[in-house]
C-alpha cells in the first residue's frame, strides 16, 4: 500500500490500496498531474513550514529549550526588512 500525505492539517495526498506497481504509479501520476491536488499540496507545504519552522514557533521552542523568557528573546530580535511585524 502506498500513502503519501503532504501535511495532515490540510489533509492532502494520495492513497493506493494495492501493491501492484502499475496502481502505485497511477496514484503517483495523479499526485503530479492533478492541478487542484497540486495547489492544495502547495498550500499544505506553506502551512507546514509556517507551523513547524515559522519565527513564532522557533522563538517559543528556543525559549522552552533555553529557559529564557519568551519576551526576553523577542526583545533581542533585530527586525529584517519587511519583518517588523515579527515582534
Amino acid at each position: 500500500m502506498l500513502l503519501i500525505l503532504v501535511h495532515s492539517a490540510v489533509s492532502v495526498g494520495t492513497c493506493c490500496g494495492s501493491l501492484n506497481f502499475r496502481d502505485m504509479i497511477a496514484a503517483l501520476e495523479q499526485l503530479v498531474e492533478d492541478e487542484s491536488l497540486r495547489r492544495r499540496a502547495t498550500a499544505a507545504r506553506v502551512a507546514a513550514l509556517e507551523q513547524e519552522l515559522g519565527l513564532p514557533v522557533m522563538l517559543r521552542r528556543s525559549s522552552e529549550f533555553s529557559g529564557i523568557n519568551l519576551s526576553a528573546l523577542r526583545d533581542t530580535l533585530i527586525p529584517l526588512s519587511g519583518d517588523e511585524g515579527a515582534r
